[in-house]
């Protein structure tokens, strides 16, 4: 397995290839390098589903030991914290 590419904090990268271990480790080296540097800063990571988000912080906790700033969550969860007040039938 050929290992991820070191990805500076505050740079721009596209790095390709199969989701898994590619870009998930990708990912992983990126989210660890800033949590090492920052344990408190919040960084809040668009995931496709839950479940994914919950694989993903499961495996960065591994790697760090803990994270308290990033936060997983799909696009909806996202619009949803940047909206505010939801409307009267939930939307």
């Amino acid at each position: 397995m050929a290992k991820s590419p070191r990805i500076e904090p505050g740079t721009n990268s596209l790095v390709t290839g199969s989701f898994h271990p590619t870009l998930e480790d990708a990912l992983l080296v990126h989210l660890e390098a800033l949590v090492t540097a920052e344990p408190l800063r919040e960084i809040p990571v668009v995931v496709p589903t839950n479940l994914l988000g919950l694989r993903l912080s499961r495996l960065l906790a591994g790697r760090t030991g803990g994270h308290a700033g990033v936060r997983f969550m799909t696009l909806k969860d996202l619009a949803l914290s940047l909206a505010g007040t939801p409307l009267p039938d939930g939307r």
